[in-house]
């Protein structure tokens, strides 16, 4: 089974922003709804930081 990567939501005033492991910003969205879509487009485990959890 390869590596997970691991990502974080931080939720900004203006926008939703994606975070790899390393601190990276991968994609910024304009709601948190389309970060959370992306990341399950992934298929890869999140941490939301600044924002309520959602399964």
């Amino acid at each position: 089974m390869p590596d997970k990567k691991e990502l974080s939501i931080v939720t900004f005033s203006s926008e939703t922003v994606v975070f790899d492991g390393k601190g990276d910003r991968v994609v910024a969205c304009p709601t948190e709804q389309e970060a959370v879509e992306y990341i399950r487009g992934q298929e890869i485990p999140v941490d939301r930081q600044g924002s309520e959890y959602y399964e």
